[in-house]
């Protein structure tokens, strides 16, 4: 966007200001994010909270913030600091937890998926297929993956590529094991997609991964369709 662009959504926000001042905050929490200014959108999004009388759809808006911004380690921070929120409502567990998915943080998913049932009154529930693919898959470390998949991401960005999709399942080996399996879909060729990866593998050999070393997950890169 142009710099008159940003002036004008300023101007239009202080407009909004002065009926509502914490409905302002949150949307400069946004203006903020898409500026990359992280820190400055947080502190917009406490004093949005601070004031709000939908403290849970406000926390939800700010997690979709971070998520468009790739910022997987302060989701995962955010849904544990307002957890008490999230797991009183069944929509909220759903989108959170498909959020906490797709940046490797599966076992704070299952945690939250596991609160359904209390919620539904039943011992069946719309999450049950995702709850026994989670159970019945490897779990390594979520705080380690999600800083995986946001270095991943990070990583291929600055290469000035795209990852168009991502996709997480379990991998089974011959002797029995199974990993947790990340695959990056790259909008790319296949001989761009290689080089990336290659280099990407030995980026992330700098990066302390003890569930990567010890063989518990995979990544890879593919070509985009």
């Amino acid at each position: 966007m142009s710099d008159l662009a940003w002036k004008r959504l300023d101007r239009e926000i202080d407009d909004l200001a002065k009926a509502d001042a914490f409905g302002a905050f949150e949307l400069r929490s946004y203006l903020a994010a898409r500026r990359g200014r992280f820190d400055e959108a947080e502190q917009f999004f406490l004093k949005a909270l601070s004031g709000t009388d939908s403290r849970l759809r406000t926390v939800m808006r700010f997690l979709i913030v971070l998520q468009a911004a790739g910022l997987g380690t302060k989701i995962r921070d955010t849904v544990v600091q307002y957890r008490g929120l999230i797991r009183n409502d069944l929509s909220a567990i759903g989108t959170a937890s498909q959020m906490l998915i797709q940046i490797g943080s599966s076992d704070l998913a299952l945690d939250l998926l596991r609160e359904a049932p209390r919620l539904s009154g039943s011992s069946e529930g719309a999450f049950d297929k995702t709850v026994e693919q989670l159970e019945s898959g490897p779990m390594p470390n979520g705080e380690e993956i999600t800083r995986a998949v946001e270095f991943i991401r990070n990583y291929v960005r600055a290469r000035g590529s795209k990852i168009e999709a991502m996709q997480v399942s379990s991998l089974p080996f011959e002797d029995g094991r199974k990993v947790q399996y990340y695959q990056f879909r790259i909008d790319e060729q296949p001989e761009a997609v290689a080089d990336l990866e290659w280099d990407l593998f030995g980026a992330l050999g700098d990066v302390n991964l003890p569930s990567l070393r010890a063989g518990e997950v995979v990544f890879a890169l593919a070509c985009g369709e």
